[in-house]
């Protein structure tokens, strides 16, 4: 009935750990400095420095007073803090960013807020990095 000498099965996420996900839930609060290689999706309230090398989402229930750097950073809750996207950042219509943003790209749907600063085309080198002023 039982079979002996069976390997117990692996959990692999797909290409690898470096795609691994951070989540911060929504009733999740975070203080400090949030560094990661892989994808991070926020619902919850984080005080603090968000750097990746991959994609940032920011969840509709979130509450950001951070410096966020990434490739691709989404916004649907609310953002106190300059981001520097080496992609596209969007800002959907739930999304509101008060602060100066470095993008590639930029997107912001109706019934979304920016306040700050936009410089579009960034250097490659500069990718991971946010000014604070």
């Amino acid at each position: 009935m039982f079979k002996k000498n069976v390997k117990p099965i692996e959990a692999t996420v797909a290409g690898g750990e470096e795609n691994n996900e951070t989540i911060v839930g929504s009733s999740v609060k975070l203080e400090g400095d949030l560094v990661s290689t892989g994808n991070i999706s926020i619902y919850g309230d984080v005080t603090g420095q968000i750097n990746t090398e991959r994609d940032v989402t920011i969840g509709d229930s979130a509450t950001i007073k951070a410096n966020i750097a990434g490739d691709n950073v989404t916004v649907g809750g609310r953002v106190e803090g300059n981001v520097k996207a080496a992609g596209k950042l969007s800002i959907t219509e739930t999304g509101k960013v008060f602060g100066d943003v470095v993008v590639s790209s930029i997107s912001i749907s109706d019934g979304a807020m920016f306040s700050g600063h936009c410089q579009m085309g960034i250097e490659e080198s500069d990718n991971n990095q946010v000014n604070e002023d």
